[in-house]
Formats: structure tokens, C-alpha cells, sequence
């Protein structure tokens, strides 16, 4: 074989084994094995950029149906930040509603939080409500604190108390249904100012 006839030959067994590499880098770039992990359902993907997935969880408010907890919330003008000590949530996702004495009843469970030193059930802790209450058409808020024992921690413990709404001699309207947001959250004593534990947002009538 001269050699005109092995260089022919030898560009026939070049140039397909070329072309099939190259095919296989345009997949990987394209529909390949190589493309970042997408996914459907929210949840984050096993590989790729996670992080639309993190900043969804952080910024995520935990709750249900009638409650919530929020970082920060602003009430009568006031903002108000959560506390990360204990952390606190409702016994039942139900709307509250006064009784017939007009007394509100909070029922609570609570835990430790991340990294913090926990109370112990029975130490006393300040229980603090902002309540919007109507006087003559116009919404007013009351803050009552009650300085009370904690009871036993985690979802086999419920720790409750009742405000009293009704203030003599003060014309409050009770006649009003609409429903509306109540504040709770715990104080480290009746004196404190700062939420000890998480902000607890609660639906009230």
C-alpha cells in the first residue's frame, strides 16, 4: 500500500471517533447526565444550586390554620421580635373565642430552643397578651402579663391561662364577631420587655 492510500485510510478511522466524542460533550451540556438536579415538589434538589430551596426554609413562617410565628410582627404600631429561649405553640389549631365571663384561655405547649439553656417545667416564666379590644367603635389594644409556672415540656405538656378581657368601667362593645390577631408570647419575669420565646400569633373573636 502506498502512501497516499494508508493516509486515507487512517482519516476514515479519525474523523467518526471524533464526531462521536464530540456528540457526547453536546449532551452532557445539554439533556445529559452532567445538568444540574431539577425537581418539582419544592423539596431541595440532590445536587445543583440549593440555595432558592435554603432561603425558602428560613423565611418560612411555621403554622396553621389559626396561628402563626413570625421573626418579627408589628401590632398598635409596635414591632415586636421573637425571642429563640423557648419556643411555643398552640395545644389546638382552633380559633379563640371569650367566655362567658369574657375571659380568654391560652393553651399552650412549649420546648427548649435550639442551643439554649432550657427552663425546667415549674420555673415561672411571664405569659404576655396583646388583645385588640373595641371602645365606643374605636380598636384599643390591651397588654395583660401573667407570671405563671410552665408546665410539663414538649407534646405531652400544656400549660394554660385566662385572661379576663372585661375591664370595669371601661364601655368595651362586645357585640362585634369579626375575627382578628392576638399576641402571646413568654417574658423572662412580669418586669422584662423582650419575648424569651417565639412569637405565637394566634385567631381570635
Amino acid at each position: 500500500m502506498n502512501r497516499h492510500a494508508v493516509s486515507i485510510a487512517l482519516a476514515c478511522l479519525i474523523v467518526p471517533t471524533v464526531s462521536f466524542a464530540l456528540g457526547c460533550f453536546r449532551s452532557s451540556d445539554g439533556e445529559g447526565k452532567n445538568d444540574p438536579v431539577t425537581n418539582t415538589d419544592n423539596s431541595p434538589a440532590k445536587g445543583g444550586d440549593t440555595t432558592g430551596a435554603a432561603e425558602k426554609e428560613k423565611d418560612a413562617v411555621p403554622g396553621g390554620k389559626n396561628w402563626s410565628s413570625p421573626a418579627t410582627y408589628t401590632m398598635n404600631k409596635r414591632s415586636y421580635s421573637a425571642g429563640t429561649t423557648v419556643w411555643i405553640w398552640p395545644a389546638e389549631d382552633k380559633l379563640l373565642t371569650l367566655n362567658d365571663d369574657k375571659c380568654l384561655t391560652v393553651r399552650f405547649r412549649w420546648r427548649a430552643g435550639a442551643g439554649e439553656k432550657p427552663p425546667s417545667p415549674g420555673d415561672e416564666a411571664g405569659l404576655r397578651l396583646v388583645y385588640p379590644v373595641r371602645i365606643k367603635g374605636t380598636i384599643r389594644y390591651f397588654r395583660i402579663e401573667k407570671l405563671l409556672k410552665l408546665g410539663p415540656a414538649g407534646d405531652d405538656g400544656i400549660t394554660e391561662h385566662s385572661f379576663e378581657i372585661d375591664k370595669p368601667g371601661l364601655p368595651l362593645d362586645f357585640s362585634y364577631t369579626d375575627e382578628r390577631d392576638c399576641l402571646v408570647y413568654l417574658t423572662a419575669n412580669l418586669v422584662a420587655d423582650e419575648p424569651l420565646s417565639n412569637l405565637l400569633v394566634l385567631r381570635c373573636r
